[in-house]
């Protein structure tokens, strides 16, 4: 009775631990590399920041790493950073009311550009250029900001 192979050759892995590491396995136009540079550039501005008063950081969970977490903990920096269910932010944080009123204004900001993607139809521009789609994103704020005027005064009597 003959086999059938059905999953290709089989082929036995040399070594079971794999010597590559995360720079090469990952590549170059991934979005996890942009999300490194972030890091790194918020990692910056806090190190320009130096001073004995402790300053928070907020992010959203993309920004819930270990090593990135440990370091703004060196710098003095609490990170209010949203926490993914398996996070690394600790309850010495996530306890006090200042976390909780970060994360509520975080999410205002993020309804801002809810907004402008959904009403003022900025998800796909209709323009092309720097100074063309700069000019219909400050166009589109604007219009949020009467918008929002206009439900924050009083109704006539």
């Amino acid at each position: 009775m003959r086999r059938e192979r059905t999953r290709g050759a089989d082929q036995q892995q040399s070594s079971m631990f794999s010597y590559i590491s995360a720079e090469q396995r990952v590549p170059k136009e991934h979005p996890l590399r942009a999300l490194r540079a972030m890091a790194d550039a918020a990692l910056e501005l806090v190190e320009e920041l130096a001073g004995w008063d402790r300053i928070t950081l907020g992010a959203d969970k993309g920004h819930d790493r270990k090593e990135f977490v440990l370091q703004l903990r060196e710098h003095q920096v609490t990170p209010d950073i949203a926490c993914k269910p398996t996070s690394i932010i600790d309850p010495r944080t996530t306890r006090h009311p200042g976390y909780a009123l970060s994360q509520r204004k975080r999410k205002r900001v993020e309804e801002i550009y809810g907004w402008l993607k959904t009403v003022a139809g900025l998800r796909k521009t209709r323009h092309r250029g720097v100074a063309r789609v700069g000019w219909m994103f400050t166009f589109a704020l604007a219009v949020y900001n009467v918008v929002r005027m206009r439900n924050l005064l009083p109704a006539p009597a």
